[in-house]
């Protein structure tokens, strides 16, 4: 997409495209910290050396999310829950859908979570797995659980309009064999 910005992940082997008012964020590792380590920043420098090159790394755009993070379980067990980890009291409607990536089909899991016993739709996620035979994707969209990060609930226009930048998010992605040893 013009004007939209590159995520390279070399150590996993991936690369996306988001737009610019996008963020990304690294989710840590699962180690504990130094008693010596007491500042963001010394967090950060820290949380390089014992993570192998941002193993979760997520991107968000408005209330939507895209994070992706290796389906090794070796791998995995250096990184905090990576993606969507629980549910809670909701009513719960599930599908597939097929999305391209990269030029292959892919089939998604897709939940929408409705607060318990309304019709009242709180997000809408989808699960991806074994993407490039190595990789989860989940994406998703907050809609009225929006507002407990301060952000007011969006229109149901709002929330179309996002769903279909997370699914440009997702479809950029591509593929190249991962070079271990570099960030």
């Amino acid at each position: 997409m013009p004007g939209w910005l590159t995520y390279e992940n070399k150590f996993l082997g991936y690369s996306f495209s988001y737009p610019p008012e996008g963020t990304i964020g690294h989710h840590g590792t699962t180690e504990i910290p130094p008693e010596n380590v007491t500042t963001r920043r010394e967090y950060l420098a820290w949380e390089e050396t014992v993570t192998p090159n941002n193993l979760c790394v997520g991107v968000g755009y408005k209330t939507g999310f895209v994070t992706v993070g290796p389906m090794d379980e070796t791998l995995s067990l250096y990184a905090s829950p990576c993606g969507i980890t629980g549910i809670g009291d909701y009513t719960i409607e599930n599908w597939e859908e097929d999305i391209m990536i990269d030029g292959r089909p892919y089939t998604a899991g897709g939940y929408r979570l409705y607060i318990w016993e309304t019709d009242q739709l709180e997000e809408e996620f989808y699960i991806l797995l074994d993407v490039n035979d190595s990789l989860r994707i989940d994406f998703g969209i907050h809609k009225i659980g929006a507002t407990r990060s301060g952000q007011p609930e969006v229109s149901e226009q709002e929330f179309n309009e996002i769903r279909e930048m997370l699914l440009q998010i997702v479809a950029s992605f591509r593929f190249f064999p991962p070079q271990t040893g570099e960030g």
